[in-house]
């Protein structure tokens, strides 16, 4: 402590460039710390000290090569207000042997191999949409975009994007926007050996910022594999030629260690590890597993074997390792996965003494898959002990709850899965599935309604909803329940699970609780007017069950519809389309099930017919009724054996008769 004091003095003594170096080194110590505040006053002091004016604002400007019309575009203008005292490294840098390199760089001399020497560069192919840099409209802006900076400076810009990234979510476009701005400003200076460590920073980070970018991502990884590269004489894609491979024009080792303190690099196995976990995540598994090999990181080489499909090679390394003396639980557990012998689960749990969830999680698996459910519960449950926030192991867990009838198990599990991530559909239909099987619709129901906003496409869960509104007596989305499996039904392709057509009753309990509403509805306005809506989207879903199915039982329901709606002159015409949709059942005559629904429907028609005092009416019942009463007689040669029916329809006939002699 008194010797960073001393320093302190001495440089504020200095003033200037010195003062501002030793605040931004301060800054970037409070920064690794996570001190209070993270540097972000010390930043600032080190750019106040050293003259350096920054602001982030918005100019005109082209991002892509084909845009036609500037666009607001987020940059950082830097200048300095006044002259500081240049430290010894900075005048190193700005000798005349490098004023030529201070300049804005020409893309085409970033090769390997140039005069100067500089750390390599991967700017956008030919066939990007995307500009290298922002273009603006103003040139004043431009020259404040591009105007040389002390070394000092520089570093100071990544320290405040340092700041940003620290401050703000790491998924925020907009924060990932004014880091890009603050390391374009710095890209835009000089690649000279003097900048090499500031320079390479700046890369590093933009690497990293672009890797999820759709016109970024390739050059992303390209620019991690070309900082890589340039700690070693390897031949590879970014280092092509022999002049690049052997060292010769790169910046010597005084260059890249003087500015070490006043960034943020990472060491160069840390950098290789990133980038093969970067590979590894873009489905590059042989070559992130050759850099996880060059860095001693066995278990991730076992990894990606694993999951390239090679598997031998996988168990090759394993019993290797297992041989040099590492006996750890992860190799165990990893060498069940590859040999599928539950014997190295277990163990991979006697050597954690039963700490390590991973083990617990692949045996639990095994087990289910074996039908073993008892022992897969213990297990599992053992794993989420041993590390909870796992949502997949929760998720199994349940499962296994539900098939063991477990159902308090069961819920908690679920319930569990839908804390750590919400948006995960099948959980909220699992949790709303126990409130069911417990009778709590109440509790069933949000579940369902987050469930049906994120799997809308499956038709259990619109079943499990349409039968909770009903209990609830939410009718209006019971009908919307219906509708939407009316879709998935006319939807589903073919080969894959049929969507079951809507039930009856489910059907009936809707009509007959809205239509109870509309007449319990009484005097009240509002009650009334909400009530003849419902009334609407009922006959709206009667008219489209008609469409889609033609159900016999679907034209008895618009029967009552009509009849509580007080429309007589509907009824006769759906009893007969009732009617004509009962005959079209095979072997209706003789069905005990059947047979009765037909001649009930006949004598609804036959009443109606006769109430008439149209004789044409009374002449249709009569041949309506005669028709019947001899097709299911047709069907009994022994007469003793014929049904209750073919008598009543007999005497119906002569009832008519007699109605029509008199």
């Amino acid at each position: 402590a008194y010797r960073c004091g001393a320093l302190e003095g001495w440089a504020r003594e200095r003033g200037g460039d010195a003062y501002a170096r030793v605040l931004l080194e301060r800054g970037l110590v409070d920064h690794h710390f996570d001190n209070k505040g993270g540097g972000r006053d010390l930043f600032a002091a080190a750019a106040a000290e050293s003259g350096l004016e920054v602001m982030v604002t918005g100019r005109m400007g082209k991002r892509t090569k084909f845009q036609q019309d500037s666009k607001a575009q987020m940059v950082v203008l830097a200048g300095k207000t006044h002259d500081t005292p240049a430290t010894v490294e900075d005048t190193t840098g700005d000798e005349a042997p490098h004023e030529a390199d201070d300049e804005a760089p020409d893309e085409s001399t970033d090769e390997a191999g140039d005069e100067a020497p500089s750390s390599q560069r991967v700017s956008h192919d030919a066939d990007n949409i995307l500009n290298e840099h922002v273009t603006l409209d103003e040139a004043t802006s431009a020259a404040l975009l591009s105007a040389d900076l002390p070394l000092v400076d520089r570093a100071i810009l990544l320290a405040l994007c340092l700041q940003v990234k620290r401050a703000n979510p790491s998924r925020c476009e907009l924060s990932r926007g004014e880091m890009s701005a603050y390391l374009s400003r710095v890209l835009r200076m000089s690649t000279a050996s003097a900048d090499w460590t500031v320079f390479s920073t700046a890369l590093l980070e933009r690497a990293w910022l672009e890797a999820n970018g759709v016109h970024t991502r390739e050059r992303s990884l390209l620019q991690l594999q070309a900082l890589v590269d340039q700690h070693t004489t390897a031949l590879t894609l970014t280092q092509s030629t022999t002049e690049a491979a052997s060292g010769t024009g790169s910046a010597p080792v005084e260059d890249r260690v003087r500015d070490l303190h006043a960034v943020v690099y990472p060491p160069r196995w840390e950098m290789r590890a990133d980038y093969a976990d970067r590979l590894q995540a873009a489905g590059m598994l042989s070559s992130a597993a050759e850099i996880y090999a060059g860095v001693g990181m066995w278990d991730e080489v076992i990894d990606c074997y694993a999951r390239a499909g090679r598997a031998e090679q996988a168990e090759t390394l394993i019993r290797e390792r297992l041989a040099a003396g590492e006996d750890t639980p992860r190799l165990w557990t990893a060498l069940g996965e590859i040999t599928d012998d539950p014997a190295h689960y277990r163990r991979a749990i006697e050597k954690s003494h039963g700490r390590y969830a991973r083990a617990h999680e692949a045996l639990g698996r095994h087990l289910f898959h074996a039908g073993d459910l008892p022992s897969a519960a213990t297990h599992l449950r053992a794993a989420v002990a041993a590390r909870p926030l796992a949502p997949s192991v929760w998720f199994l867990l349940g499962t296994v709850a539900m098939r063991t009838g477990d159902w308090g198990g069961a819920l908690e599990a679920f319930s569990e899965v839908v804390r750590q991530e919400p948006e995960e559909g099948d959980a909220w239909a699992n949790v709303a599935a126990v409130h069911m099987r417990n009778r709590a619709p109440e509790k069933a129901y949000p579940c369902l309604v987050e469930s049906t906003r994120r799997n809308r496409g499956v038709w259990r869960v619109w079943v499990g909803k349409l039968n909770t509104c009903i209990d609830l007596e939410k009718y209006d989305e019971a009908m919307q329940a219906c509708t939407e499996l009316l879709g998935l039904r006319k939807r589903a392709p073919a080969g894959k699970e049929e969507v079951p057509e809507v039930e009856e009753r489910a059907v009936r309990a809707i009509v007959t609780g809205v239509l109870r509403g509309d007449e319990a509805a009484g005097g009240d306005a509002a009650a009334a007017d909400s009530c003849a809506r419902s009334v609407q989207r009922l006959g709206a879903l009667l008219a489209e069950l008609r469409r889609a199915s033609g159900a016999p039982w679907i034209y008895r329901l618009q029967t009552e519809f009509e009849a509580r709606r007080g429309r007589p002159d509907l009824i006769l015409e759906n009893l007969l389309k009732e009617y004509r949709a009962l005959l079209t059942i095979p072997g209706w005559e003789t069905d005990d099930l059947e047979r009765p629904k037909v001649c009930q429907v006949v004598e609804q028609i036959v009443d109606l017919q006769c109430s008439m005092e149209d004789r044409k009416e009374w002449t249709k019942a009569k041949y309506l009724v005669r028709s019947v009463g001899t097709r299911i007689g047709s069907k009994y040669f022994d007469k003793t054996k014929e049904p209750k029916e073919v008598q009543e329809m007999h005497t119906k006939l002569q009832n008519i008769e007699h109605k029509i002699a008199s």
